[in-house]
């Protein structure tokens, strides 16, 4: 889908989404897409410039203390990090590894 006049205007000075906002999207994806027992982010997070996007990673907090390769909780393979890639000129999720 093109990028209505509106948008472009306001990606002209500077990107539509900024690290603050990109940051607050993937923690309303993991409030609203993971449950508390599978992850639980840390803490502040870390955004990063990646020319087209921003990239968010969240620690998961369940993991802290838990040092093993592939740490299992009740039979569950939890991931140690999530890492959102948000488009700046629409916020549009592009990826989560």
């Amino acid at each position: 889908m093109n990028q209505s006049i509106a948008m472009i205007a306001l990606n002209s000075i500077q990107p539509f989404v900024s690290e603050g906002f990109a940051k607050k999207v993937a923690l309303l994806v993991l409030d609203d897409r993971y449950p508390k027992d599978f992850f639980l982010p840390q803490e502040g997070g870390t955004v990063i410039s990646d020319g087209e996007v921003w990239r968010v990673t969240f620690k998961n907090a369940l993991l802290e203390n838990n040092s093993d390769t592939f740490p299992i909780v009740n039979g569950v393979l939890l991931p140690r990090a999530l890492t959102f890639a948000i488009r700046k000129t629409d916020a549009a999720i592009l990826d989560i590894t």
